[in-house]
């Protein structure tokens, strides 16, 4: 999806600036497959539309073509998005669009000073390294602002930051949404490592009391900028050469647990595999994968001791209790159903095989 965004707004632009057939065919293309990865990039039409609108201003009777280019990009998303919401009605619940989140609490969580907070912290230490990467993020920021260049870069940028507060609730739930500002934020970085550079040597050629615009050389100027942008991952070296640790340690060790008495033909039942929201349950596989088991993963209404008897005559062998994704510490969980009663009534039916904190797995073969 990023990379085909990336690609749709070069050929776009590349198509406004000669008029090319070719170019207006790539863009065509690329979008088409852009929308229909994510129905979320319609934000992209933001930039796409500043490209037009700097070439041809208010002159609306040029902007036909560029009309025609967005409804034919819009063709292939329809007929999937189609596909998608009949197979959604028939019970493959595969597709968040359609369910998942709230997508009218955004205003909320807008008005919620850590969901900024969130989001800072993630961009600026997950995506820009740290305050090194953030510091050349500011730096490219205010060379071009000041030098009223780079339009479409702050309409690019705009776009994202709008995205990001459109689904302010999936942003929270799913780091790697935020991914999807790295094109637009990797342009600023690179300018400001530029411009970083620049003052550097302009302030060299200065104290030796020379004229620094003709005698900066540009070669040297991009080298040292690469240098500078090389410095952020080299931050976080050591976590690329550590050994590969599990994203979600709690599961991986439980999932240990399990496979110590199951085998190839057991089968889990898992409560608190899941993460709640308004818009209702996102289930999760986390578990699942890391046992190497298949299963079924239990919401509220499906606590019942007639239930767990029913999966028992379809081959469930392990009855897992964990707490739920972001609980307590995220601030957008809503208070589950009391499961303690539950887990009491299931503990005096079955033996432990395994209990710790919050983690219990009951033998119910």
């Amino acid at each position: 999806m990023i990379a085909m965004s990336v690609v749709s707004i070069y050929y776009m632009a590349e198509w406004a600036e000669d008029q090319k057939r070719r170019n207006w065919i790539m863009a065509v293309l690329s979008l088409s497959l852009t929308f229909s990865l994510k129905l979320e990039t319609l934000y992209l039409l933001l930039p796409l539309t500043w490209i037009v609108f700097r070439k041809y201003k208010f002159n609306l009777v040029k902007y036909s073509n560029y009309i025609l280019l967005i409804l034919v990009s819009l063709i292939l998303p329809v007929i999937w998005y189609s596909y998608a919401y009949y197979l959604e009605s028939r019970g493959a619940h595969l597709f968040g669009i359609f369910k998942g989140h709230d997508k009218s609490q955004f205003t909320t969580l807008l008005l919620d000073l850590r969901w900024y907070r969130t989001m800072a912290g993630r961009v600026i230490n997950g995506i820009l390294g740290g305050f090194y990467g953030f510091g050349l993020f500011v730096s490219g920021f205010l060379y071009l602002l000041f030098n009223r260049k780079g339009s479409l870069y702050f309409a690019y940028f705009l776009a994202v930051a709008i995205y990001f507060g459109l689904i302010a609730e999936g942003q929270i739930d799913a780091p790697y949404r935020q991914l999807s500002s790295i094109p637009a934020l990797c342009i600023f970085v690179a300018f400001g490592a530029q411009a970083v550079i620049i003052l550097v040597l302009t302030i060299i050629y200065w104290i030796k009391n020379s004229t620094s615009a003709s005698k900066i050389p540009v070669r040297m100027t991009i080298y040292a900028s690469f240098l500078l942008v090389l410095l952020i991952p080299f931050q976080r070296l050591g976590e690329v050469l550590t050994a590969d640790s599990p994203a979600h340690a709690d599961r991986w060790e439980l999932a240990r647990e399990i496979r110590k008495t199951a085998d190839a033909d057991s089968k889990l039942v898992v409560v608190g595999e899941y993460s709640k929201h308004v818009g209702g349950y996102d289930l999760s596989p986390v578990l699942f994968y890391y046992s190497d088991l298949q299963g079924w993963s239990l919401t509220p209404e499906k606590w019942t001791a007639s239930y767990i008897e029913e999966l028992r005559n379809k081959g469930a062998t392990h009855l897992v209790f964990i707490l739920p994704y972001g609980y307590p510490y995220d601030f957008i969980y809503l208070p589950e159903v009391p499961v303690d009663p539950f887990i009491q009534e299931m503990k005096s039916k079955y033996p432990t095989l395994f209990e710790y904190q919050d983690q219990l797995v009951l033998d119910i073969r």
